[in-house]
């Protein structure tokens, strides 16, 4: 006669004292469905922000520091070798 302490000794039986992987799927897929709602939802918010966030974006209406040196030179405020040595430093990366 088997009784329910037969039953939870699964270990003694036909799995020659390992532990069947089986027994975890259980566990497993309430983990990977949360997990693919989770990135569904990210995918789903993420396709809506169509725009580059403002902190990445150059404002065009600032000029940049090339415009400036150009406008400087050309105004006769720096001349041509203050301009050339100027415009190689902000050329450097």
């Amino acid at each position: 006669m088997w009784s329910w302490w037969d039953c939870m000794q699964w270990f003694n039986s036909a799995w020659d004292n390992a532990l069947p992987w089986p027994m975890f799927l259980p566990m497993l897929w309430p983990i990977v469905m949360i997990g693919g709602i989770i990135v569904l939802v990210m995918l789903l918010l993420r396709g809506r922000r169509t725009e580059t966030p403002s902190i990445w974006r150059r404002d065009v209406s600032r000029q940049t520091p090339f415009e400036i040196l150009s406008e400087r030179f050309a105004r006769g405020e720096i001349d041509r070798h203050e301009y050339e040595e100027r415009k190689g430093l902000l050329s450097q990366p």
